[in-house]
């Protein structure tokens, strides 16, 4: 230990010597302090977190024998991707003509309705009677709960013994072209897949049993092949993987629940008074949500703007001056940095309506989709998940506007090759309806 000077022997020039190294070592004391307060906080944060999480289930290990899970979905992409090699590639020469596999016919053993197309006029155009001289007949796989059946199209062909004209009524249309699938079917196969968690390759032993030698390579290039791409505004938190969608035109909105939680993590770690004015104003805005519950989405809109965007704005205004104030990189500059780095997405529900102020509720309806992950677990690749994602979506949405998911399938896959383009909104679930017959 070194003793303490005698200042009363000290000249003037070695008191302000002094005096000059001991505020040097005070400011140098100051900033560690102030760093180490700043770690505390943030670490004291992490702490009470984890011990509030600290029950929870957390294992992510997977299993071995989950990874023939995979296959169905490698398989789906693996044809959509030679499919879209083939029509990269020229037109072969005769010579270079394969022979391709005839398919097997389907089993004798399930009903058949027989279908009959015929044309509607059966008069040429020179004025003679066409006389029926063979058809064609195709079959399609039908299925309604619990009964396979076959659909067998008769198509007649006619023709003109005068001036040998030949005509036939034309293939109906269908979802995928020259395929044994109806639309029962398909329906069938992706709400077995994508609402009851049942993989593929469980659905082909199923079809096995039946009779039925239908491959999981089949079946996913059944399921791969219906959708289209979306733009829209999509409600999320800040998750990295949302960015691509946002580049390629969907519009973000951010969700309020994500922002309010860093807030009420840092209350609850530590009984913050900045955070508990945060949670303060912004209940406010939840407050406006809950008297804008059953409007309509114009009145919705009118009442956020009278009551929500000025307390939207203050509440703005007031995290921009805490920002200032607190500690960088502490929680409390983390909670204000993720409201404020997002507030313009997180406020672009004042804008519409008929958009939620969070993503909670979507939230509730995917839980039941965690039994799906220990059956299918992977998504195999980008497009698997996209797909994955949108008939996902496309299914509950159904069920929350009171639909079954399979009589929505089946009508819509029936009508989607025949839709006009212009009418197509009618085939979403909440325009949709079931036909009315007679």
């Amino acid at each position: 230990m070194t003793s303490s000077p005698n200042l009363d022997q000290m000249t003037p020039d070695q008191l302000r010597a002094l005096a000059a190294q001991l505020l040097s070592k005070v400011d140098t004391m100051g900033r560690k302090i102030h760093r180490d307060e700043t770690i505390i906080e943030q670490l004291s944060h992490e702490i009470a977190i984890l011990k509030r999480h600290k029950f929870a289930k957390r294992s992510e290990q997977i299993s071995p024998a989950q990874g023939s899970l995979l296959d169905d979905l490698l398989n789906t992409d693996l044809e959509a991707i030679e499919a879209e090699l083939d029509a990269l590639r020229p037109a072969p020469t005769s010579d270079e003509t394969r022979q391709k596999p005839k398919r097997a016919p389907l089993p004798p053993q399930f009903p058949r309705t027989v279908l009959h197309h015929e044309p509607e006029n059966t008069e040429c155009a020179c004025g003679c009677q066409l006389q029926r001289i063979g058809e064609d007949v195709s079959e399609k796989l039908d299925y309604t709960p619990g009964v396979f059946t076959i659909e067998q199209h008769v198509r007649g062909k006619w023709a003109c013994r005068q001036c040998e004209t030949l005509i036939q009524a034309p293939v109906p249309a269908q979802v995928i072209d020259k395929g044994i699938p109806t639309a029962g079917l398909l329906a069938h196969v992706m709400v077995a897949k994508f609402s009851d968690h049942l993989p593929l390759y469980r659905q082909e032993k199923i079809f096995g049993r039946a009779g039925l030698a239908i491959p999981r390579s089949t079946l996913a290039q059944w399921v791969g092949q219906f959708l289209g791409t979306w733009n829209g505004k999509l409600v999320c938190d800040d998750f990295a993987g949302y960015k691509a969608g946002f580049e390629l035109g969907i519009t973000e909105i951010g969700c309020m629940a994500h922002a309010r939680r860093k807030f009420f993590d840092l209350h609850a770690a530590n009984k913050s008074q900045l955070a508990e004015q945060a949670l303060h104003s912004i209940g406010g805005l939840y407050e406006v949500e809950r008297q804008a519950k059953q409007m309509s989405d114009e009145d919705r809109w009118r009442l956020r703007q009278e009551m929500a965007v000025p307390v939207a704005e203050k509440l703005h205004e007031w995290m921009l001056a805490q920002c200032a104030l607190v500690p960088e990189g502490s929680a409390t500059a983390k909670a204000l940095d993720y409201s404020l780095k997002r507030w313009v997405a997180l406020t672009r529900y004042l804008d519409d309506g008929a958009v939620p102020i969070d993503n909670n509720a979507v939230e509730n309806q995917i839980r039941p989709w965690a039994l799906g992950r220990s059956n299918w677990l992977f998504a195999g690749s980008l497009r698997s998940g996209k797909r994955a994602a949108a008939i996902m979506s496309l299914i509950q949405s159904t069920r929350l506007n009171g639909h079954d998911p399979y009589a929505y399938l089946k009508d819509v896959l029936t009508r989607l090759p025949t839709q006009r383009a212009s009418e197509i909104d009618q085939l979403l679930p909440h325009n949709w309806s079931l036909p009315t017959l007679g």
